[in-house]
């Protein structure tokens, strides 16, 4: 199940915390896989590709 996005209003803060900026440790080679063919296809492809997924 996808975890739920967090949204911060820092406007007034006078710092953003620490916790914040920690990356995830999440696997994210699944998602990386997935999108690796459409990266190269736009590469090889340019614009036309892009149009393709749009």
């Amino acid at each position: 199940m996808p975890q739920p996005i967090s949204f911060h209003d820092l406007t007034d803060a006078a710092e953003i915390p620490p916790t914040l900026l920690r990356r995830t440790e999440s696997d994210l080679s699944v998602f990386i896989e997935r999108v690796k063919p459409v990266i190269e296809e736009v590469r090889t492809g340019g614009d036309a590709a892009l149009r393709h997924f749009a």
